[in-house]
């Protein structure tokens, strides 16, 4: 949807994938520990507070505390998941049943089925993918 900008792409992007969208299978391995798998909706890996034009999916992540924040997002009705974009847009999320909020400094994660990974609104690869943070190696000049 590349005639829309900021949120109201966002929100676009979300109605028109919606109806098609089904819950998938992922297993974690976080910072060397495995995880059960679980049905989820979405999961999403951030570094800073925001993503997908504002909203504030990771209200308590700090892009340089060496972490990763993971927020899932577990399988439920679409009927429930509109108001859940709604709250995590506002940052209102945290603690809601449906979500789960964790930091890490190494992931690894398989889904069933594979899926496309979306990397900063671009589809980059699929799943498997294994992710870590190296703390504070980027050194960054300000005027």
């Amino acid at each position: 949807i590349k005639f829309l900008k900021g949120s109201a792409a966002f929100h676009a992007a979300i109605m028109k994938t919606l109806p098609g969208y089904k819950p998938f299978t992922v297993t974690l391995e976080v910072d060397g520990e495995p995880r059960r798998a679980e049905k989820v909706m979405m999961i999403s890996i951030l570094n800073g507070k925001v993503y997908g034009a504002g909203m504030e999916a990771a209200p308590h992540a700090e892009m340089d505390d060496g972490r990763m924040d993971i927020l899932i997002i577990r399988a439920t009705s679409k009927v429930k998941l509109l108001p859940l974009v709604r709250k995590v847009g506002a940052g209102e999320h945290v603690g809601d049943p449906l979500c789960e909020l964790f930091q890490a400094r190494a992931l690894k994660l398989t889904t069933i089925p594979v899926l496309p990974l979306n990397i900063d609104g671009e589809i980059r690869g699929t799943t498997p993918m294994d992710i870590s943070v190296r703390s504070r190696a980027l050194k960054v000049l300000v005027r």
